[in-house]
């Protein structure tokens, strides 16, 4: 049996193995081999600690009384760190600072909450709160553009004349067309009509200019932009556009002790589909108990678990929704999230934040945090910290947008070369536009407030999304985008859609460079 062979039949039972473990493996007569490996699986998936990497040991002992001595990162017993056997002073202060050193447990948490819609949503649902929205994202964007030195200078488009020349104009898009050029075949032109405060205005950008109408492709209703170009017969003509967008940043954390923060999402609690095994295993090496040195090193460096929304699977989500839950209440679903997570070690900080398909809060956007109604459990936890979608917050000096991802469900089917696989870049394009959910009224719901919650006004070191339960991550102009997969199997709905999602895969964000990591379980 090849090595390839060998290592595939232990990893699609969720298990990885030591070189070791695929030398003595070679040595065995093939029947016997293939015996041996099959009762290495059973006897870990039968354990109550699930190992990630079976070693050489694990398979020696096997019909042994110490089952568990070959699980590989597994910590010594208490009776074996106090054995008689003597050791020089200096071998034991070694071998208990390698066992029991936890960084991240001696630092106090430190997280400011910038932005959070929690308590503070006032509107009423009426036109007259559409239009403050309406104007309140076109003020501040507007602000964000005329800092760009491409955007300086725009006008109003009131202020646009017959006798116009070189015009910069902000507006936000109300529509678009696309037609082919009739002249050019192949060449595909875009019309678009922007409004302000002072009027509206037709744009044309011809589709001869490629890199032009590789942007104009990308341009999405009520989005707000800056078109640069000459006017004709009352209609501008477009030679450069300018989207809000993020400059460059390079941050660092000068953190004395380096931290780590690890992304979730979507874990779905009360799903039948919720891959216990996965989240056990999570667990483990979050207490430093499985994994290489290398793994255990980043679990015990570990200050917090930032998670993206859809914690449950909630309950009539979609017709014969019950036929799939395990639990069948919210209650009961908050209460076995608050079990699994009261698990995680109290020194590290928890925070949650809501998505609107499946936890405990209203579909449209802003949401606030998950009622204490329906999740006593989890705001009895001394390590929880829950608030709304989305949230701007600080996090031990990293700039975070913690947000589910709804608008996704928007942008992606907008934008050519979008879809769920590669969320990451649309993710992309919703940084551009300095707005997590730019079109209104089509399938994400946005609530009409006084300002608009989804304006992306300080520019992040991290923007988490969950939402599409495909683990991505990509880096924009020097902030993180990463969006963070799931703890749930793939269900009847995404196999209609042929959405494969990547359960277990788990980011970790270093904190004192932002690197990032990924970890599967």
């Amino acid at each position: 049996m090849a090595d390839k062979k060998i290592i595939n039949m232990f990893i699609e039972n969720g298990f990885m193995v030591t070189p070791e473990t695929l030398d003595y493996l070679e040595n065995i007569k093939l029947k016997n081999r293939e015996n041996l490996i099959r009762s290495a699986i059973y006897r870990a998936k039968s354990l109550a600690n699930k190992p990630v990497v079976i070693t050489k040991d694990f398979l020696t002992e096997l019909n042994g009384d110490k089952a568990n001595k070959g699980i590989s990162d597994e910590q010594p017993t208490p009776k074996k760190e106090k054995s008689v056997v003597k050791k020089s002073k200096k071998e034991i202060k070694h071998r208990g600072k390698k066992q029991l050193e936890f960084p991240a447990k001696d630092i106090e948490p430190q997280i400011t909450i910038e932005k959070d819609p929690t308590g503070n949503l006032i509107g009423s649902g009426d036109i007259q709160d559409i239009h403050k929205t309406f104007i309140n994202r076109f003020t501040s964007l507007k602000k964000l553009l005329s800092k760009r030195p491409d955007s300086k200078n725009s006008i109003p488009i009131n202020s646009i004349s017959a006798k116009s020349e070189n015009i910069k104009t902000i507006g936000i898009v109300t529509e678009k067309q696309e037609s082919e050029d009739r002249k050019r075949q192949g060449i595909y032109n875009y019309t678009l009509e922007i409004e302000d405060l002072t009027g509206s205005i037709k744009v044309f950008i011809p589709g001869y200019k490629d890199d032009l109408a590789s942007i104009a492709s990308h341009i999405i209703y009520d989005q707000v932009i800056c078109i640069e170009g000459y006017q004709k017969n009352g209609t501008i003509i477009a030679d450069n556009i300018y989207f809000p967008d993020i400059p460059n940043v390079s941050h660092f954390n000068k953190l004395p002790t380096p931290l780590n923060a690890v992304l979730l999402s979507d874990l779905h609690f009360g799903s039948k589909k919720f891959l216990s095994d996965k989240f056990d295993n999570f667990i483990e090496w979050i207490k430093g108990k499985i994994g290489s040195e290398r793994q255990k090193e980043l679990a015990r460096k570990i200050k917090y678990i930032l998670i993206a929304g859809d914690l449950i699977d909630g309950v009539g989500v979609y017709p014969g929704h019950e036929k799939n839950l395990s639990i069948i209440d919210l209650k009961g679903q908050y209460e076995m999230a608050a079990e699994y997570l009261g698990k995680i070690p109290e020194y590290i900080t928890i925070i949650i934040v809501p998505g609107g398909a499946h936890d405990a809060v209203r579909k449209a956007l802003p949401q606030e945090a998950i009622p204490r109604t329906y999740a006593k459990s989890l705001y009895s936890m001394n390590n929880t910290i829950i608030l709304g979608n989305p949230c701007f917050l600080n996090v031990h000096g990293m700039k975070t947008i913690m947000y589910h991802g709804e608008g996704l469900d928007d942008i992606i089917p907008a934008i050519p070369g979008m879809s769920y696989a590669n969320a990451d870049l649309a993710m992309i394009e919703l940084l551009k536009s300095r707005h997590l959910a730019p079109i209104y009224g089509n399938k994400v719901g946005i609530s009409p407030e006084p300002i608009d919650w989804l304006i992306i006004d300080d520019i992040p070191d991290l923007f988490q999304c969950g939402h599409t339960h495909i683990t991505r991550k990509s880096k924009y102009k020097g902030v993180n985008v990463i969006n963070c997969g799931t703890f749930q199997g793939e269900t009847e709905y995404q196999k209609s859609l042929g959405i494969k999602p990547t359960p277990g895969i788990v980011p970790i964000i270093d904190l004192q460079d932002f690197s990032v990591k990924l970890k599967k379980f």
